[in-house]
């Protein structure tokens, strides 16, 4: 999944200016698959073991130092809203446990930098999913 433009994005709650996207990328990282006699094809295939990687990309008009130290490793919250269009009635909020695994920055022109921030989301229990997505309005309270 991507999300593009999301809105409110904050790291413990610390808000995250700037953020373009942020790109969900769900992966095996283990396959257990079985064969029979009767072809070459798998008859049986599963998937134990899953990684959910979140990828955000922003740009700053400047070095931001509320972010300058980020570490791998560290564990924070992610959350943020994501919408189809600004203007959008309703929106999804989106919340994670993640573990950072990659901080890069560099300058995107001569006015912005630009900053890649790679986690992994982390389950609480190992079998629920690590991502919660909830649905939300935009509309302020009694409006339709």
């Amino acid at each position: 999944m991507l999300y593009l433009h999301p809105t409110h994005v904050t790291l413990n709650t610390t808000p995250l200016p700037g953020v373009e996207s942020i790109a969900v990328a769900r992966k095996a990282k283990s396959v257990i698959t079985d064969f029979t006699d009767d072809g070459p094809h798998p008859t049986f295939a599963d998937v134990p073991e899953r990684l959910t990687t979140l990828i955000i990309k922003r740009r700053v008009p400047e070095p931001d130092d509320a972010f300058a130290s980020i570490a791998l490793g560290d564990e924070l919250d992610l959350a943020f809203r994501a919408a189809r269009t600004p203007d959008a009635p309703h929106a999804l909020r989106v919340s994670a446990r993640t573990v950072i695994t990659g901080v890069e920055s560099s300058v995107a022109s001569e006015r912005e930098c630009a900053q890649t921030i790679t986690a992994v989301a982390v389950s609480t229990d190992g079998d629920e999913d690590p991502l919660t997505v909830e649905p939300v309005s935009t509309l302020p309270a009694g409006a339709n």
